[in-house]
Order: C-alpha cells, then sequence, then structure tokens
C-alpha cells in the first residue's frame, strides 16, 4: 500500500475534513480510529475476487488482513468506485464518500458493522483505488447463512436487526436502505449474530448534505417514496421501519416480499402506494405468529405517523424471543 493519499478522492476528502469530523448534535459514542491514520494492510491474496458486490457497480467488497504489531483482524475492505456508467464526477464520488464516512465512523454498537478507516490500496489488475474497511463477519449475507443453517432461529436474528436500527434512530440517523442485502452474519462461540452494514444512504437528521437519494432499493421502498418523481425526498426513520418490515418478512419466511411480482418498480410505484401488502397465507413459516404478523402490520401502515416506532418493534422482538426459547 502507498504511504501517501495520492487518489483525487482522498485529497477532496481531505478538503471535507472538518464537515466529515463535525460532531453531529446527538453524537454516538465514537469509537473509531482517527480518520486520517493511515492503515498498513498487509498480507491481501493475489485472488482477491469480489464476493460481494454493493449497489448499482459502485462498490465491491474484499477481503484482507489488517496488522497491527502482533495481532492481525481479517477485514472486509469496500471498494469505492466512481459510477463511471452514470457520469459520476470525481469530486461527486469524493462527497458521496465523505456523507458515509461522516457517520458510520461515529457508530459503536453490537448490531452495526465497526467502521476501521479508510484507506489507499492497488487492486487485483494493479489499479490504484480506495476503500473503507470493517471487520470481517464470515458469516456474510444474512439469507445466505439462514439457508445454510436451516436449524437457525431467525426471530433472534431479526431482533438483532431492530437493536442496530434503534440504536441509529436514537442517535437522529436513519439507515435509508434496510434490506437483508445490508445486513450480514457475525459467528462467534455465543452463536450468531446479525448486524447493520452499507452507510451510503444513511441520513443525519437535519443535515440535508447527508444521505444518497439516488440509492434506493424499490422492493423495500415506503409508500412516501411510491413516485419516481420523489428521488429526492429524504430517507426518515419512518421509512426505515417500514422497510424493517418487509426485510423481517424475508428473514423469517425465506421469501422475497410480494415475491409473486417480478418488477421492483411495479411494487414500489404501484402495489404499496395503493395499499397493497403481502398476504400472511403466502408466507407460512414456523416463526410466523399472530404477534408478529401484528408487529409488521403496525410496521407497515401506509401513514409515516402511525407506524411503529424502532423502540416498540425492539420490545415486541423480545418478548417473542424469549416465548421461542
Amino acid at each position: 500500500m502507498s504511504d501517501t493519499w495520492d487518489e483525487p478522492e482522498l485529497k477532496l476528502l481531505e478538503e471535507r475534513k472538518d464537515w466529515i469530523l463535525a460532531e453531529p448534535q446527538l453524537k454516538p459514542v465514537r469509537h473509531a480510529l482517527p480518520l486520517w491514520d493511515h492503515i498498513k494492510l498487509e498480507g491481501l491474496n493475489d485472488d482477491i475476487s469480489a464476493v460481494v458486490e454493493v449497489g448499482a457497480k459502485v462498490g465491491r467488497i474484499y477481503h484482507g488482513e489488517l496488522k497491527i504489531g502482533e495481532t492481525t483482524t481479517k477485514i472486509a475492505i469496500k471498494v469505492c468506485y466512481r459510477n463511471t456508467r452514470h457520469g459520476e464526477k470525481v469530486a461527486d464520488h469524493a462527497h458521496r464518500l465523505a456523507r458515509e464516512i461522516k457517520i458510520w465512523r461515529l457508530l459503536r454498537h453490537p448490531n452495526i458493522v465497526p467502521y476501521l478507516g479508510i484507506l489507499g490500496m492497488t487492486n487485483a489488475r494493479g489499479h490504484r483505488t480506495m476503500g473503507i474497511a470493517s471487520p470481517l463477519c464470515e458469516g456474510g449475507d444474512i439469507m445466505v447463512f439462514v439457508a445454510a443453517h436451516p436449524d437457525q432461529l431467525r426471530l433472534p436474528l431479526c431482533l438483532n436487526v431492530a437493536e442496530g436500527l434503534e440504536y441509529l434512530h436514537r442517535y437522529g440517523i436513519a439507515h435509508g436502505d434496510v434490506k437483508p442485502a445490508n445486513i450480514i452474519v457475525q459467528v462467534s462461540e455465543h452463536g450468531a449474530s446479525a448486524l447493520v452494514c452499507d452507510f451510503d444512504t444513511a441520513v443525519i437528521i437535519g443535515d440535508e448534505e447527508c444521505g444518497n437519494p439516488n440509492k434506493r432499493t424499490l422492493r423495500y421502498l415506503a409508500p412516501e417514496f411510491g413516485s419516481p418523481g420523489l428521488i429526492d425526498y429524504p430517507f426518515t426513520k419512518e421509512s426505515d421501519v417500514f422497510s424493517f418490515a418487509f426485510t423481517v418478512l424475508e428473514i423469517v419466511s425465506g421469501k422475497l416480499p410480494f415475491f409473486d411480482i417480478e418488477k421492483d418498480g411495479h411494487i414500489s410505484y404501484v402495489a404499496v402506494p395503493s395499499g397493497e401488502r403481502p398476504d400472511r397465507t403466502a408466507y407460512p413459516c414456523s416463526e410466523m405468529r399472530d404477534n408478529l404478523w401484528g408487529l409488521l402490520e403496525r410496521c407497515w401502515v401506509g401513514s409515516p405517523g402511525e407506524r411503529c416506532t424502532m423502540s416498540a418493534a425492539v420490545l415486541q422482538l423480545r418478548l417473542l424471543t424469549d416465548e421461542t426459547h
């Protein structure tokens, strides 16, 4: 790894340093390494092939090792490519990264993937690029994990997700893209736990510069975004709650919300805004009880102000999880 920040995006990030480091009014406990400390990345395999694709071909996840003294930690590296297909300029790319880093570096919670830092690196093809490092969660994507572990209870994992989101909401942060693909699993001697990741769309409520309104996943989108003309409508805690309900439905049942509708745009722009919701009879599973279905219904109410809060969802899921055990 080069010891100089020679990537143009990193130079632009340096120019935005004061904005990135400015603490929000509701400050979570900061635990990350100082943003501008260099991360020494060693031991990258020659075959660091992409294992997860993030967004619309704007990022990939690689595996590596972070060595600090005698300690070696397996890490995941979100390589941050510019979206050249849609004409993203260097300055816009740097601003997008600054928004994500500004929020992610502040977060500390057992169900939030930790931020380690930014780094310059040379990828397998010899191209200079940059990435954001976090600890590697070897359980991988939650849907892949539960499919590979059919005996794994899914409600405790849903509770993990709810607790991570409740933490964000407590400090005035909306995630903006809640879906199974943004939940990964960490396996330890204590069992499996789910962690929320990817803060590219995250919003500090009241900070208009945060968030990426151009990135949204239509199948999980709240009805208040039910028109292509609302592309700049800011994500909210309430929209997270709606997406969380669809996410829980998929985790517990193993089926996509509206699995019988192929086109995601029809779901977000026609079905959901018109009041359609998933039919319980189409999602039979052992962990789907009346109380859980009732929680989902309170989360996917059409009016944002009438939705359940994440704090209330956490309390309900704790009760349901205790009953499962």
